[in-house]
C-alpha cells in the first residue's frame, strides 16, 4: 500500500494494523477490531490512523483526543474516530454500556502510548475503553454538542 498525506506532501511506504475497540451501528455490541495506520521512514511517531477501514467511508469522521487521569495521577490518552448523523440509527453497541445512553453512529477508540504513537488496545484497556466512550456520549449529549477537534480531559479511577 503507498499513501501520500496531502498537507505536508511525505509519501507514507508502509502500514501496520492496529488493535482498537469498534462501537459500530452494525453491532450488538462493542468489539476489538484491526484499524491501518501508515507509517513513514520516520517512525512511529509520523504515523496516521486510517478509521475507515472498520467506520466505512459513508459519512465523515472526526476524532476527538480524550485524556483520562487515573488514581495513580497517571494521564491514559486515547483517540475516538467517530461518525454521527441523527439520520443513523441508535447504535446497540453503545447502549450495551448503558441503557440510557443514545448515539447515531459508529465510534472506534485507539490508546496513544507514551511517544504519542498509537498502540494495540490490550485486555486491560477494553473497560476503559467503555469508560472513555460511555463519557464521551454523556458529555456531548449523544451528539447534540459536538464540536471540530474536540480534546476532553476528566479523571477517573481507571
Amino acid at each position: 500500500m503507498n499513501l501520500r498525506k496531502h498537507q505536508v506532501g511525505e509519501k507514507y511506504q508502509t502500514s501496520v494494523a492496529v488493535r482498537a475497540r469498534s462501537y459500530l451501528c452494525s453491532s450488538t455490541r462493542p468489539s476489538s477490531g484491526m484499524v491501518l495506520v501508515a507509517m513513514s521512514k520516520r517512525g512511529p511517531s509520523s504515523a496516521f490512523a486510517i478509521p475507515e477501514t472498520l467506520l466505512g467511508r459513508q459519512s465523515s469522521v472526526r476524532q476527538c483526543l480524550v485524556s483520562v487521569v487515573d488514581h495513580a495521577e497517571a494521564v491514559v490518552r486515547y483517540i475516538i474516530f467517530y461518525t454521527h448523523r441523527p439520520s443513523y440509527p441508535a447504535n446497540t453497541a453503545v447502549r450495551k454500556l448503558n441503557r440510557f445512553l443514545e448515539w447515531r453512529g459508529s465510534l472506534v477508540v485507539m490508546r496513544l502510548g507514551v511517544s504519542d504513537s498509537l498502540v494495540n488496545i490490550r485486555g486491560s484497556d477494553r473497560k476503559n475503553a467503555d469508560i472513555v466512550v460511555e463519557q464521551f456520549v454523556l458529555l456531548t449529549e449523544g451528539g447534540e454538542k459536538l464540536f471540530k477537534d474536540m480534546h476532553l480531559d476528566f479523571a477517573y479511577d481507571i
